[in-house]
């Protein structure tokens, strides 16, 4: 009634699929194994066109690339050319002018410091010396009274050669 040998279902089912597998697909696999690798050999092959192709698309982008920036400055290079050439006489005239006015102006106002300067000092030292002494009197130096002495020796030597002058030039009339 009991069958006393046991066995498991499931390792006789996986045994008798592993047995009609072999018998079925052993005589595929060659075909199976051409039909891979040509699928394979297919696949590199479109590759390798692909990549051939891309790096060559990419290279003309940037050729082209290249070709449009340098034609762009060109463009941008020629507009200045032909705004610059016919300003290019009036900028250097203006420029030249702003230049000479600033010059002349910072001439103005460092010769007016100056000016200011030695009125200002003129006063306090006017101060000072009547703070001290009580009064304004002695006020020049003696290398002020110096130079005021050579001044009027120059001043009395050029009236002279005037003179002279003046008088040969008589004497060349009368004579």
């Amino acid at each position: 009634m009991f069958d006393n040998n046991r066995y498991n279902q499931t390792a006789v089912d996986a045994f008798s699929k592993r047995r009609i597998e072999k018998l079925v697909f052993g005589h595929w696999k060659p075909v199976s194994m051409r039909y891979t690798e040509a699928k394979r050999m297919k696949r590199r092959n479109v590759s390798r066109f692909i990549r051939k192709h891309l790096y060559c698309w990419q290279e003309e982008a940037t050729r082209q690339k290249k070709l449009k920036g340098s034609s762009l400055d060109e463009w941008r290079n020629y507009s200045l050319r032909i705004m610059m050439v016919p300003f290019r006489m009036w900028f250097i005239w203006s420029d030249s002018r702003k230049r000479k006015r600033a010059d002349q102006k910072r001439l103005i106002t460092s010769y007016q410091r100056a000016k200011d300067r030695k009125f200002m000092w003129a006063i306090l030292r006017g101060w000072r010396h009547q703070a001290v002494y009580g009064r304004i009197a002695g006020l020049y130096s003696r290398n002020d009274l110096m130079k005021s002495l050579t001044e009027q020796k120059q001043q009395v030597r050029e009236q002279a050669r005037k003179r002279t002058t003046e008088v040969k030039s008589e004497a060349m009339i009368l004579l």
